[in-house]
């Protein structure tokens, strides 16, 4: 695996080492300003409210394969991903 295949969503000065070697950094919208500053994108949903249903929406539609049906999968294990690491479409 190369670091441009890797996706990191942080929120915290902890988050910013990784967010710089990873190939695509996302910062959810209420994270720090200096995280939201290092990142490639920032999500419009805060951590803890559907981040990471924004964010596979927003690649499957980059990948052109998005379907409601997939998300539907993503939100069933939505209650298992840390606040923290949710992410923004």
């Amino acid at each position: 695996m190369y670091k441009r295949q890797v996706l990191y969503i942080g929120d915290g000065f902890v988050d910013i080492p990784v967010m710089e070697k990873v190939g695509l950094s996302i910062a959810v919208n209420n994270a720090d300003d200096a995280v939201k500053s290092q990142s490639d994108l920032i999500t419009l949903k805060n951590g803890g409210e559907g981040v990471l249903k924004e964010v596979a929406k927003f690649i499957l539609l980059k990948q052109n394969k998005y379907d409601n049906r997939v998300i539907f999968i993503y939100l069933s294990f939505d209650g298992i991903m840390p606040a923290k690491r949710r992410v923004l479409l």
